[in-house]
Parts: structure tokens; C-alpha cells; sequence
């Protein structure tokens, strides 16, 4: 398969992007449980323990995504395998005018009806696809989504004493 060299260099960096985002969504959980103070204020470890959650969906969704990437390029090239196949024995329709070809268990097939049945399995693998495809993509928001809430809940909990301080103070 001869692929663009932009669309190549472009493919690694998502996928080393997609490793370092879960390796950062795990770090900073491992980090935030080690260094996470509870029994303070009951505020405060509610916030901790919903950025400790928000991390960990975060990062059991990244896994979820990474596990299905591998069965969408193997979907992919499935699909690719059988347009090849159906260009193959039209190409060779066309330059010899025969409607029948060998297929792989040597058994004489009619082109057409192979070309029907080829098409059948694309159409079906092709809304496989789009499913598990629709489905990283909705893994993926609610994966960035929790990440940042996660964040959020963190600094929100790890702050709460110096920002009742201020304001304490201010007053």
C-alpha cells in the first residue's frame, strides 16, 4: 500500500499522542491519590475523589479507543483486500471478455455475481466501521472531557483552603 508521506507522519504523531495522553492520565491519577490529603474538609475530598474518578474514566476510555484502533485497520484493510479483488476481475473481464474466473478454492465463479457478493461484504464491514468508529470518536470526547474535569476537581480540591483564606482575608 502506497501511502502519503504527510498522511504517515501525520498517523505517528496521533498515535504517539494518543500514548502520551493516557500515560498523563495515569500519572497524574497515581500522582493526585499518592499526594491526595483526605479528612480535611469534607468539600475538598469530594472534589479529590471526583478528579481521582474523572482520571480514571479518562484513562480507561484512552485503553478502550486504543483496543479498537487495531480492528479498525483491520476492517480497513479487509475492504481494501476485496475493491482490489473486484477492480481485478472487472479489469479482467474487460481484456478478455470471459464472465467467469478461478477463485482461490479453484472453483469456476461468475464474475458478476462475485463482484455482488464482494460489494455485500464491503457495504457490511463499511457500517462496522462507522460504528466503531462513531463510537472512538464519542470515547474520545468524554475521555478529553473527563481528563479536564479531572483537573479541574484536583486544583479545585487541592486549592479550597487557600482560596477560603483569601477571601477570609479580604473581607
Amino acid at each position: 500500500m502506497n501511502i502519503d508521506s504527510n498522511l504517515e507522519i501525520a498517523t505517528q504523531v496521533q498515535q504517539k499522542f494518543e500514548f502520551y495522553f493516557i500515560a498523563l492520565i495515569f500519572t497524574l491519577l497515581g500522582l493526585s491519590v499518592q499526594t491526595g490529603t483526605l479528612g480535611q474538609d469534607a468539600y475538598a475530598d469530594l472534589f479529590e475523589i471526583l478528579g481521582w474518578l474523572s482520571f480514571l474514566l479518562s484513562g480507561l476510555l484512552g485503553l478502550s479507543r486504543l483496543e479498537w484502533v487495531p480492528v479498525q485497520y483491520n476492517l480497513y484493510s479487509h475492504m481494501s483486500g476485496w475493491e482490489k479483488n473486484i477492480k481485478t476481475v472487472q479489469e479482467h473481464k474487460l481484456s478478455t471478455g470471459k464472465n467467469q474466473v478461478i477463485d482461490t478454492n479453484r472453483n469456476l465463479i461468475d464474475i458478476d455475481e462475485y463482484v455482488v457478493d464482494q460489494e455485500d461484504k464491503i457495504l457490511k464491514v463499511r457500517e462496522r466501521t462507522y460504528s466503531i468508529e462513531k463510537s472512538t470518536q464519542l470515547k474520545y470526547i468524554a475521555q478529553k472531557g473527563l481528563f479536564i474535569a479531572g483537573l479541574i476537581f484536583v486544583i479545585t480540591s487541592r486549592s479550597m483552603e487557600a482560596i477560603f483564606n483569601i477571601i477570609v482575608t479580604l473581607k
